[in-house]
């Protein structure tokens, strides 16, 4: 007999872990589908001081492991493959089909989309030349590289400080680049990061060009108060401006309504347009994105997951 599921989560960062959690311990049949590895985002972070529940401070990575543990002791299958189409099924034995790039096929009642979001590139000239060479989206993954060097920071929000903030420990000095005339990031952690010594602000700037041979060298910058320009000799630069969702695989048939920057819109439910898809986390259309909202977003889709399949099935209680 072919294989039908109650429910399957797309993604394995904290709201997709938390969403196959209550899915299993409603009794649901339930597999998470991740193309790289549990955690997301969450596996970059290099310290977490705002998680609920935890007073010491933990890394992305920890907090990760644990999540993965309890949701494969709770009898979740965690599949890696990359879903690249969703669209609704006429067997009305089960509501959708789930295709993968490896031309695995996938049945299930319902589903869950957590399938997270990605750093943002400028799209400045010189970006794309320079990626893994002088330029890095990842503080944790190859803030060592530049030691005792001379590192950029292009951002102003809470990621982008936090992340300033770890990679003092290791440059010589840190310039953070900011187009706007103040910092976006929570106060406590700007302080944070104005305490150090090797810090420079560079506010009311913005990203002209990044510059080097085989390996970055300078970037080019421009005030955007008085236009300007500055060249800024650097051998490292760290680019967090915030984040575009993962969600090119709903646009080939529109299965789901999208915001104009491809966030899926959802309501106080996790619902979608569609009946018996859901979304949470950073996929999806909202004010603030952390561990903590995506752990609660993924509970609530689970909810509303079982109370679809519940009516399907005529055991509503």
């Amino acid at each position: 007999m072919e294989k039908i599921y109650d429910s399957i989560v797309i993604g394995a960062g904290p709201s997709g872990l938390t969403a196959a959690l209550y899915l299993a311990r409603y009794g649901l049949d339930t597999i998470i589908i991740e193309k790289a590895f549990p955690g997301g985002q969450m596996t970059l972070t290099a310290s977490i001081e705002n998680y609920p529940g935890s007073s010491k401070v933990i890394s992305g990575i920890e907090l990760a492991n644990e999540m993965e543990t309890q949701v494969k002791n709770a009898g979740v299958q965690i599949i890696t493959d990359d879903v690249c189409d969703i669209y609704a099924s006429e067997d009305k034995k089960y509501g959708f089909i789930i295709e993968s790039v490896n031309k695995k096929v996938y049945k299930t009642l319902s589903i869950i989309i957590a399938t997270g979001a990605k750093y943002k590139k400028l799209q400045t000239p010189g970006e794309d030349q320079f990626i893994g060479r002088g330029i890095s989206y990842c503080a944790t993954c190859d803030g060592p590289l530049y030691k005792n060097k001379n590192i950029a920071v292009v951002g102003g929000g809470d990621s982008a400080v936090e992340e300033a903030i770890f990679l003092t420990a290791f440059a010589k000095k840190l310039i953070l680049i900011h187009r706007r005339d103040r910092l976006r990031a929570a106060q406590r952690i700007q302080d944070q990061l104005l305490s150090k010594g090797n810090v420079e602000l560079m506010l009311g700037h913005k990203v002209k060009e990044f510059a080097g041979e085989k390996s970055i060298n300078k970037i080019i910058v421009e005030n955007v108060n008085s236009g300007k320009i500055t060249s800024v000799l650097i051998d490292g630069v760290f680019i967090f401006v915030g984040f575009s969702p993962n969600t090119e695989f709903l646009k080939i048939k529109n299965i789901v309504k999208l915001n104009k920057d491809g966030h899926v819109i959802t309501d106080g439910d996790m619902s979608t347009s569609a009946e018996g898809i859901f979304a949470c986390g950073d996929v999806r259309e909202k004010q603030l994105r952390q561990i903590s909202t995506a752990v609660g977003d993924g509970a609530l889709a689970a909810h509303s997951a079982k109370l679809f399949i519940d009516n399907l099935r005529g055991t509503v209680y």
